[in-house]
């Protein structure tokens, strides 16, 4: 089954079992190992059967992942006000594929009127693994802040040190809740 169908398949699950419960639409930014990227975009659907639990579908575009490795790094230098030269090492960039993924976590929150706070951790499956996920089951966690309905959330996706690379993928997500 190829990529794009794998994550047809999860965004599909998502509505149909959103009968019950709060669904909510987000799309945000990604990283690895280093900075936030604005042209790694992630788009995510959410479905809460209740305040305690959040099952989460959710489709990462191709990324270029900064590494230490990678042939395209070299040696360069500025020249500083002074005029001695300041060496840096450039670390050149490699693909991370994107891929789709099925989160379920469970929720701790607090709720004071329209504002809620929470955090939580569960299970995350990838279709495909990368340089950033070298597993394809991992450990969702996640912390945030809802406001009516709009929300703000942190995701990170990690294998916790049972398979090298472990850089884990880390999320950065605005959405609507419906």
């Amino acid at each position: 089954m190829n990529k794009i169908r794998k994550t047809l398949i999860l965004f599909t699950l998502l509505p149909i079992i959103a009968q019950a419960g709060d669904f909510a639409l987000s799309a945000g930014v990604s990283s690895g190992a280093y900075a936030f990227d604005p042209n790694n975009v992630v788009l995510e659907a959410s479905w809460r059967p209740s305040e305690k639990w959040d099952v989460s579908v959710g489709y990462i575009a191709k990324q270029d992942e900064p590494c230490n490795t990678c042939e395209n790094g070299g040696l360069v230098y500025f020249i500083r006000p002074d005029g001695t030269r300041e060496y840096v090492t450039l670390t050149g960039t490699q693909d991370a594929d994107p891929y789709g993924y099925l989160s379920g976590t469970r929720v701790f929150s607090y709720r004071v009127g329209d504002l809620r706070l929470f955090t939580g951790g569960g299970l995350m499956l990838a279709t495909e693994t990368n340089v950033l996920i070298s597993r394809a089951v991992n450990i969702s966690l996640h912390t945030g802040i809802e406001y009516g309905r709009v929300c703000v959330q942190y995701r990170h996706f990690s294998n916790g040190g049972t398979q090298m690379p472990n850089y884990g993928q880390n999320l950065l997500l605005i959405g609507w809740n419906f």
